[in-house]
């Protein structure tokens, strides 16, 4: 019944902590299964964690069932409850200090330690989210070949050697030609990144010379344009104009500060046709439509030409068909044509792999917090057990000393009443008790 009882206690245990553990990481391992191993970095951890308790659990055991010693069956208790304590909460007071370190320098201090903690699953979910987008844009682009399906790709993900390639290769040209060149210009790009991008701030970005590597290349099969006019009802994806093949499918590519945010910046016009008179509002927006595809196209090449800003801005009209308020001039990045995302976002993208593994660790984090204590009381009522089953030990031990003891005195009482018989003279009662104790001694 004590052996049931221990085997019970130790389940209730470390196992236990490994199953709620496992559950609360299937959000992780569903988002990042395509990294690997990485993404089972912190069941991993906690297995070896595990594989320590145990042997020392078997250990333990075993010392305590050979000694039936109270004293050994103690110390066993005692290394049983350090070991538990080490391997879940007293490691983890230090891979605290330590992991917020590496957090920071894996996402360059975009990703912090307190967000992730909180929201660990909505973390997984969102990195997850990141290499889906990349795939879908590269797929578009026709980066990625078309003639297998997107869901192949999405399934696959970053197990897909042609994925993995476009998510470094070209993360270095963002990084060193985009993000990295804004930077050595001067303080503009913080104020942008603080959401202070204003008018003169926005100027310098365009403006200012950035140091470029020329020999960077950026890896892309297919020029992809958005439509100079487009219309708030319009599929998004009849944005663009039909695929164009490039030259050269390395060549080097500028970017804009627009690429580093990711995101079109717009420029409202439908304050002003609302409050025009229905028949002056139908003639600009026929003039729009007209002319704004020669104009709009015109900005472009000005705005892409190395004298000024150097790297694409994609600017086009949106007409509010069903709304006459969505109407305004959008400010497009290049990123959705280039199969690239935002810099940050492709930062993480870049370091995804090493992130799922950080990630990881939370939920495991989280239930040697909470379980730890448990996996400490079982072992001190495991070790009270083993006390016990000693003390019984003794006990019966000692119980059968005093028995043999007792037998062992009642074999040394004799009776040699029968030398007393007076018809023996002295000298045949000395020879008979002689040879009767020579045989008892034998």
């Amino acid at each position: 019944m004590k052996t049931f009882i221990k085997i019970l206690l130790f389940i209730l245990g470390f196992p236990a902590l490994i199953g709620l553990a496992v559950y609360s990481s299937i959000t992780v391992f569903q988002e990042g299964q395509s990294y690997g191993f990485l993404t089972f970095a912190g069941v991993l951890v906690l297995a070896l964690f595990f594989i320590a308790y145990l042997i020392t659990f078997i250990v333990t055991e075993v010392k305590a069932k050979k000694s039936k010693s109270k004293k050994v069956a103690q110390k066993g208790m005692v290394a049983l409850v350090l070991v538990a304590f080490i391997f879940t909460g007293g490691l983890w007071i230090i891979i605290d200090v330590l992991l917020p370190d590496i957090l920071d320098d894996a996402t360059s201090g975009t990703l912090l330690f307190d967000d992730v903690r909180e929201n660990y699953k909505v973390q997984a979910e969102v990195n997850g989210q990141l290499l889906e987008d990349f795939i879908v844009r590269n797929y578009a682009n026709e980066n990625l070949d078309n003639s297998v399906a997107l869901e192949t790709y999405l399934q696959e993900g970053y197990k897909n050697e042609r994925v993995k390639f476009l998510i470094h290769e070209n993360f270095k040209a963002l990084d060193t030609n985009g993000y990295k060149a804004f930077t050595a210009t001067g303080p503009w790009i913080g104020l942008a990144d603080a959401d202070r991008l204003t008018i003169p701030v926005l100027i310098h970005l365009l403006f200012n010379e950035k140091e470029i590597d020329e020999t960077l290349p950026f890896y892309l099969e297919f020029d992809r344009i958005p439509k100079e006019i487009i219309y708030d009802d319009m599929d998004p994806d009849k944005y663009y104009y039909n695929n164009v093949e490039r030259d050269d499918p390395e060549a080097r590519v500028s970017w804009s500060v627009l690429d580093m945010a990711g995101s079109p910046m717009e420029i409202s016009l439908g304050g002003m046709l609302v409050g025009m008179d229905p028949g002056l509002r139908t003639l600009v927006l026929s003039l729009i439509e007209s002319l704004g595809p020669s104009l709009v196209g015109t900005l472009r090449d000005i705005v892409a030409d190395p004298d000024v800003a150097g790297a694409p801005i994609y600017l086009g009209i949106k007409i509010g068909r069903e709304d006459i308020e969505n109407t305004g001039i959008i400010l497009m990045p290049s990123n959705e044509s280039r199969g690239v995302l935002d810099y940050k976002a492709n930062a993480w993208l870049d370091s995804n792999n090493l992130l799922f593994a950080v990630i990881s660790i939370f939920p495991i984090r989280l239930w040697l917090y909470i379980w730890g204590a448990i996996v400490i009381a079982m072992s001190v009522a495991i070790g009270a057990i083993r006390m016990k089953e000693a003390n019984e030990d003794d006990e019966v031990q000692n119980g059968e000393e005093e028995n043999f003891s007792y037998r062992e005195f009642q074999h040394t009482e004799y009776d040699d009443s029968d030398l007393d018989d007076p018809n023996l003279s002295p000298y045949e009662k000395a020879y008979f008790k002689a040879q009767r104790d020579r045989i008892r001694k034998a």
